[in-house]
């Protein structure tokens, strides 16, 4: 199939130096797909194009008249998955819908989608980092710290698959849209593989979420019941880690037997969705009671305080805000509904640009700070840089007191050194350098 403009006009051209006997529609290019050559009163059929939300397994049609002219025939319309139908224009017709809606609605998708490709490549560089700055020091492996490492785990799993499927779909579109190549090396063109990959980024997904669910739990038991001294680890590896994994194989078996769209398109919009959604809202539900009494405990601690009402109030906002990300309490924006493409132009781009912002660059924001910000973090970073100074040049304080700005500040210090009573010997000198170099650490670490 020749999706190129040159192309068909190249087909167009040996066209008319053909001699035909019979009449026939000339090739014809319509800003998409080329047209191939067809018999006077006769129908063409060609697939779908591989462009977004395009399903390549659908066809269209074309009827070429009986006087050899080409005549109106299916819409690209019959060409987007069913996810992309319900997506676009949620449960109503195309009747409504101009060209211009779509096509504008697209072109916002693609670009924020552009943009959620550039957060989650940040949010996986940043979780790898800190996942690296975790594991790197002992004195970071606290309760705390150790749930923090399960999180930005899950994290990271999800975030990869993110990374490959997002990147290889773009490269997909644009290979199929500008270079006009049909059989382009695809995830989203390979059965099977493509599947696997979404079930492993559910799996990542749905454990980021019972992640965000232990650290409410934790933060909860930490702040106000201080029943558990100890944090039950087994437990939480069973939440975290094992419950997800039945529930994501029953929705995968689920729409393996029942999705008929390749990779899987239409699972947002099917109804065994609801396996993965309702234990995930679920989590994310209870993480916003667990956010309302951790600032309930604040609030009453700061009160029985000698602090002002004002710096009360600006603790606990702050508190507040800082445990949304870790929670996960800012994905209550995805139940508002999405707009539809005959909506406003405004609230498509809002929406769109707005909450996928939040979703990318959710693992970037967690990283920066729960980890590069961490008073913890950069205290055990800067002592580790310091104590590697001082074995590579252990007496950095000669050289900063052994400049001397004046011939009498020389003289003094030769008669000096030149004082019986100010002599060191050999001992002496050095407990000076050690006490002297124990100053510089002290300095340093402060």
């Amino acid at each position: 199939m020749v999706r190129s403009e040159d192309e068909c006009d190249g087909i167009y051209q040996q066209f008319y130096a053909e001699e035909r006997d019979a009449l026939m529609c000339e090739p014809n290019w319509d800003t998409t797909l080329c047209w191939p050559a067809t018999s006077a009163n006769s129908t063409v059929t060609v697939r779908c194009p591989n462009f977004f939300w395009f399903n390549p397994d659908n066809s269209l049609t074309r009827y070429c008249s009986p006087n050899a002219t080409w005549e109106t025939g299916g819409t690209y319309q019959d060409c987007f998955t069913e996810g992309a139908k319900s997506t676009i224009n949620g449960n109503e017709s195309f009747g409504n819908v101009t060209t211009e809606q779509i096509e504008f609605y697209i072109e916002v998708l693609e670009g924020a989608n552009f943009m959620r490709l550039i957060g989650v490549c940040l949010s996986w560089v940043a979780l790898v980092v800190a996942l690296l700055i975790f594991s790197s020091f002992r004195s970071l492996n606290c309760n705390r710290i150790k749930i923090h490492k399960h999180f930005f785990a899950a994290f990271l799993i999800r975030m990869t698959l993110e990374v490959i499927l997002v990147a290889d779909k773009r490269h997909r579109d644009q290979s199929t849209m500008y270079n006009g190549v049909n059989d382009v090396k695809s995830i989203h063109l390979t059965p099977v593989l493509c599947e696997l990959f979404e079930t492993i980024r559910e799996y990542g997904r749905l454990c980021a979420f019972f992640w965000m669910f232990i650290e409410g739990l934790y933060l909860t038991f930490l702040v106000s019941a201080n029943v558990f001294s100890k944090p039950r680890f087994r437990i939480y590896y069973c939440i975290g880690w094992l419950i997800p994994l039945p529930t994501v194989m029953a929705w995968a078996i689920a729409m393996y037997l029942t999705s008929k769209e390749r990779c899987w398109k239409d699972h947002a919009v099917s109804n065994y969705y609801l396996i993965i959604e309702i234990p995930r809202n679920g989590a994310l539900i209870i993480n916003v009671l667990f956010l309302v009494n951790i600032v309930r405990v604040l609030v009453t601690k700061l009160r029985e305080s000698n602090s002002s009402e004002t710096k009360q109030i600006r603790k606990a906002a702050k508190g507040a805000v800082l445990l949304i990300p870790l929670l996960g309490v800012a994905n209550l924006v995805w139940f508002i509904p999405s707009p539809n493409v005959t909506d406003s132009r405004a609230s498509i781009v809002l929406y769109n640009y707005l909450f996928l912002f939040l979703d990318a660059y959710q693992g970037f924001f967690l990283c920066v700070m729960y980890c590069f910000l961490n008073h913890e973090v950069r205290m055990t970073i800067h002592r580790k840089w310091s104590t590697l100074r001082y074995y590579r040049d252990p007496y950095p304080f000669l050289r900063r007191t052994s400049v001397l700005t004046s011939t009498s500040d020389m003289m003094s210090t030769t008669r000096a050194a030149y004082k019986p009573s100010q002599k060191m010997n050999g001992t002496a000198g050095g407990e000076y350098l050690k006490m002297a170099a124990i100053d510089e650490m002290s300095s340093t670490h402060a």
